[in-house]
């Protein structure tokens, strides 16, 4: 469902997993992925991790995606990789409705789906429309 998404969204996936070699560690990010950003006339490079909370412990996942986030984001920096890396977590919740999912870290970021697959898929849209509305210095605090 993400990498559809990505497509869709003119995002050519470069990696699927992407490798980064950090040191003596090897570590695999879920995808890579780029497009042209016409009015730049440059690349626009993400690295995607796909990640969901619903086991009974959120917050001991929520650290180890942190933990992740972290890694990552200093493994692309220290090889020059212009990738953009936001920590993001979100939080699913099932009730008699179906799913209910939102961003503690974006205010008033949040959807809902019948299924986990689609409050997933719906959440990381969610997430990816609200971060395009942020400025530039606002980007760079998450």
């Amino acid at each position: 469902m993400v990498k559809s998404a990505l497509v869709q969204d003119g995002w050519t996936i470069t990696h699927d997993p992407f490798p980064i070699d950090y040191g003596d560690v090897q570590m695999q990010i879920d995808l890579g992925a780029e497009r042209l950003v016409a009015a730049k006339r440059s690349d626009e490079k993400i690295a995607v991790e796909v990640k969901s909370f619903i086991a009974p412990s959120t917050i001991s996942e929520f650290h180890t995606a942190l933990g992740k986030f972290l890694n990552y984001r200093s493994a692309l920096r220290a090889k020059e990789q212009i990738y953009m890396a936001y920590k993001v977590s979100f939080v699913i919740e099932k009730d008699e409705y179906g799913y209910y999912a939102y961003c503690p870290e974006l205010p008033r970021c949040q959807s809902q789906g019948d299924s986990l697959e689609e409050v997933q898929a719906n959440i990381k849209e969610a997430v990816e429309l609200y971060i395009e509305t942020l400025s530039e210095s606002e980007k760079q605090e998450l």
